[in-house]
């Protein structure tokens, strides 16, 4: 009996094993199909849409183009005319001018004239040369006690022959008063004619072209009515010149 069931049970598991079989083997042959299909063209990879691969854009070999950063302020003064300056030419005439006082000592009439003179002269003067009209004033008194007054008026010319030394000559026409003592408050009077040289010399510099200076003359002049025909005079005094 025993053995009868034992062979049953062995009939059975192979009958069970043989009727999984093909159930398996159709398993295994749709597991290897598929990808079959998907490369056949009747396949359902067949209606998938095709990817195209795009092309990236070549990057530019050329560089980029310069961009201009010049304001308008900038192309204005690139426009404009340059400005030169021009310096002034070393000849160039300038404003002169020149005042001294200080003493005088005159001879006429064969008496000696002390007194105080005042000159000043406007004209104008490069580096080297300057040109003025000179005036002249003189007032003293005789040693006698009489007064006297002369008025010159005339061109004075001058040359620079150092940086602080300047000579000079100049023509003198004028006029000299000498107060009468048997007249008291009339005068007689001369006309002067004659000329003189002299020499300032800068003692101290102030600005760019004054300067305060020492002063030296010495004229000689001719009297056209007075009992001495010649006279001569001398000053020594202290200016500013421009």
């Amino acid at each position: 009996m025993r053995g009868a069931h034992a062979r049953l049970l062995a009939v059975g598991l192979v009958a069970t094993t043989m009727s999984g079989l093909p159930s398996a083997f159709a398993a295994s042959r749709r597991g290897t199909a598929a990808p079959a299909s998907a490369a056949t063209p009747g396949g359902p990879a067949a209606f998938a849409p095709a990817v195209t691969p795009t092309a990236s854009a070549p990057a530019s070999s050329a560089s980029p183009a310069p961009v201009s950063t010049a304001s308008p302020s900038d192309e204005g003064s690139t426009l404009s005319p340059p400005i030169v300056d021009i310096p002034q030419s070393p000849r160039r005439t300038h404003f002169f001018g020149r005042v001294s006082v200080g003493f005088a000592y005159r001879w006429a009439f064969s008496q000696s004239m002390p007194g105080a003179a005042l000159i000043a002269e406007l004209g104008g003067q490069d580096p080297r040369w300057a040109g003025s009209v000179r005036l002249h004033i003189e007032a003293g008194q005789l040693l006698t006690g009489l007064p006297h007054q002369v008025v010159l008026i005339g061109p004075q010319l001058w040359l620079s022959v150092h940086r602080r030394i300047r000579v000079g000559v100049g023509v003198d026409p004028g006029m000299l008063l000498l107060s009468r003592r048997t007249m008291p408050g009339r005068s007689m009077w001369t006309v002067v004619l004659g000329g003189h040289v002299g020499a300032t010399a800068d003692l101290m510099q102030i600005g760019t072209s004054g300067a305060l200076h020492a002063e030296l003359g010495v004229g000689a002049y001719g009297l056209t009515q007075a009992p001495g025909p010649v006279s001569v005079s001398t000053h020594l005094g202290l200016g500013y010149r421009l």
